[in-house]
């Protein structure tokens, strides 16, 4: 028997994603085969109601051949429908400015500056009075009495135009626009408080006000009871799913000790909060009536819980999981578990097409598939004589499991690993399962404040423990595994050398060891390849990282970065702009110097094993030649002009391209990002008129050159 035939909603999730994969191929909203679509599923219903063809066993694959056909071309047109931006109604079909009706659309997220909350569009302003769009706008409201006051579903009308959201900046960096679409989000607006009027409350979904203003209640419950600073912060996302009050830092210690996981709500809170309910309602299992009204209560529950923590991506898949299995359960129906996990998988998919590119939902299934698939196997190494070392050894495999499925995924979007893993999930996991308990039972016995407040004590001394253990295991020596790059490729190769390595360990077959041996040698291969590339390569670029200077010299696995006071002293504008660069390039050092005026007359510096020579404001790399402009020239300051390839300019007051011109001969001008954008379209224009090759990091993002 064919294994694939026991997998039947496996086979159909397979074709539906493949098919809103190729729907994301660029040029593809072009190819909108609906025709097709029809013509097949027209097939498809000959096919299979012609008695000689479903009976004929030489034609059956062509039946299985035309549905998988019909579910992948269902999948590319249902991506293209979900779009906002191609239905004819949005937003951005009408030009010109415009006022704005618009309802908040998720909670608001209070910043240090600002407000930030999506939108969905209403209506817009016309010659005829107001038309019906649609559409949803990232908006950032100017922090203040009123913008705090906003919450979801309140109606607005804003007299900004919306602007759409700048691509990707800088290579390897966070792409926020593709984010954001995922999302269909496409515009973002920036609003002051003369700049939009609140018209009304309570437009959005009865439901998701309920269970946000719930969310809002428990928090203050917490609050109530003394939970505060760090450990208030960690109860509500933990509990909650409000994750806006952690700090940088404790995210950090949490990414670093692997415990992430459990500061976003997922499969493990949803299985606490099933079994607690599945106790307490226990007596309802004696009689079949009761039975069904306690797998309807379990399910109403569950997603009430699922609402109230936000609905990501990992919570959905474990409510939708849950769900299928209480109601089988109930009415005495046994589901292959990699059907079920494909059937919640394709429920969501349905709902929103884009979710098969986040990074949560792919991180959640694959951690679900490596727990049941290979920690069966895992668990059989051993079995333990008692039921603590039985426990213990659980949570190991399930850890390893979870580890080697999704390893590859955490290295190809976070580039690091937690080495100490498993000594965070013995910890973590027991202890966050406890907090899920006492912060359930807290809650439960608020209108009891002396209980209440006693076991608000007991979360956050529970609290208390399990940060300082995660900051503990976080800070040991050789905790994490940063900066590694990790290529599309590479996980691919990868994911197959992992699957042929377990059919080997379950089946036995020479087959699968000689798949594993080539794909082994795949991955060194490319590995070795990559090495010699990254050892051989030299890059010159320039970074947009606004109203800032930064440009840096790469040789090998070395560089040395130049930026302006402000930037090069804050490592998370670092971080997030430039960094991710640099793991990509597999840079074992940067060395981070400071530019200015003040350093025109220093001496000669060699770096990069004298790759570089830093003189001032002048730079050799190799035989490239670079000069900053940190002030306006002199021109009457006679003298012969200097030649260099490239001519990096900061924003300087009263500068023009002849003044430059005049002391400098430069292959192409680059007009770094501390200069504004209506300067540097002036600036391009008077480059224009000269016949002199510019670029501008302002407009086009960063400038790399390949030496």
């Amino acid at each position: 028997m064919n294994i694939w035939h026991q997998y039947p909603l496996v086979r159909i999730y397979f074709a539906l994603a493949s098919g809103i994969a190729m729907a994301m191929l660029p040029g593809a909203n072009e190819l909108f085969w609906m025709p097709a679509t029809g013509i097949i599923l027209i097939a498809v219903i000959i096919t299979g109601t012609n008695y000689k063809w479903s009976q004929s066993h030489k034609l059956r694959w062509l039946f299985g051949i035309l549905v998988n056909a019909f579910i992948f071309l269902l999948g590319f047109n249902l991506l293209i429908l979900h779009k906002d931006l191609l239905h004819r109604d949005n937003f951005d079909s009408i030009k010109g400015k415009h006022s704005i009706i618009a309802v908040v659309d998720e909670s608001p997220v209070v910043k240090e500056n600002v407000c930030k909350m999506v939108l969905r569009v209403k209506a817009t302003a016309c010659k005829d009075g107001y038309k019906l769009v649609s559409g949803r706008i990232m908006a950032y409201f100017k922090k203040d009495s009123s913008s705090l006051l906003l919450r979801y579903g309140d109606l607005l009308i804003i007299g900004t135009t919306p602007q759409s959201i700048e691509g990707l900046r800088n290579p390897g960096a966070f792409d926020y626009k593709k984010y954001l679409a995922a999302n269909n989000v496409y515009h973002q607006v920036f609003l002051r408080k003369e700049e939009w009027i609140k018209l009304d409350v309570g437009k959005g979904s009865a439901i998701i006000a309920l269970a946000i203003k719930i969310r809002d209640r428990f928090m203050a419950i917490f609050r109530q009871n003394g939970v505060s600073g760090k450990e208030y912060a960690v109860a509500s996302a933990l509990i909650l799913g409000s994750s806006d009050l952690l700090d940088p830092e404790t995210r950090r210690e949490y990414a670093g000790s692997g415990a992430m996981h459990i500061l976003s709500v997922s499969g493990m809170h949803v299985a606490v909060i099933f079994a607690v309910l599945n106790t307490l309602l226990a007596f309802m299992d004696k009689r079949r009536g009761l039975k069904i009204v306690k797998a309807i209560l379990l399910v109403f529950c569950i997603w009430f819980y699922a609402a109230i923590t936000g609905l990501s991506p990992a919570v959905l898949r474990a409510a939708w999981m849950i769900s299928l299995v209480i109601i089988g359960t109930t009415w005495r129906r046994q589901a292959n578990i990699y059907n079920v996990l494909a059937a919640s998988a394709m429920i969501i998919t349905l709902a929103d097409p884009q979710i098969i590119i986040n990074a949560g939902f792919q991180l959640s299934y694959i951690a679900v598939l490596g727990i049941v698939a290979i920690e069966p196997w895992i668990y059989r190494l051993w079995s333990p004589r008692w039921w603590i070392t039985d426990w213990v050894w659980k949570l190991v495999a399930v850890s390893i499991a979870a580890q080697v499925a999704t390893f590859p995924l955490a290295f190809f979007y976070f580039h690091q690993f937690a080495n100490y893993f498993l000594f965070t999930n013995l910890v973590a996991i027991p202890v966050s399962s406890f907090v899920i308990y006492s912060g359930i039972a807290v809650l439960l016995t608020s209108p009891i404040h002396i209980i209440s407040s006693l076991l608000a004590k007991i979360m956050t001394g529970l609290l208390i423990f399990m940060n300082s253990s995660i900051r503990f295991i976080e800070q040991a020596p050789g905790s994490v595994t940063r900066n590694v790059p990790f290529s599309f490729l590479m996980l691919i190769l990868v994911y197959l050398f992992i699957l042929c390595l377990f059919r080997l360990w379950v089946s036995r077959k020479k087959t699968f060891l000689f798949l594993s041996m080539i794909l082994a040698c795949s991955v060194a291969l490319l590995n070795a390849v990559n090495q010699d590339n990254w050892q051989k390569q030299n890059q010159f670029v320039v970074y947009a990282v606004k109203n800032h200077t930064s440009f840096c010299f790469i040789s090998g696995k070395q560089a040395v970065l130049f930026s302006d006071s402000a930037a090069a002293g804050d490592s998370m504008l670092i971080g997030y702009t430039m960094r991710p660069h640099w793991v990509s390039k597999a840079l074992n050092n940067v060395d981070v110097l400071v530019v200015g005026p003040q350093t025109s007359r220093s001496k000669p510096s060699y770096l990069l094993n004298g790759a570089c020579v830093s003189q001032g404001n002048y730079y050799q790399f190799g035989k490239t030649r670079v000069a900053l402009i940190s002030e306006k020239p002199n021109k009457y300051h006679k003298r012969a002009k200097l030649n260099v390839d490239y001519l990096i300019i900061r924003n300087i007051k009263g500068l023009k391209v002849a003044d430059i011109l005049s002391t400098y001969s430069a292959g192409e001008l680059i007009f770094d990002s501390s200069v504004p954008k209506w300067k540097s379209l002036k600036l391009a224009e008077e480059c224009q008129l000269l016949g002199q090759k510019f670029y501008s990091v302002s407009t086009a993002g960063a400038f790399i050159a390949e030496l």
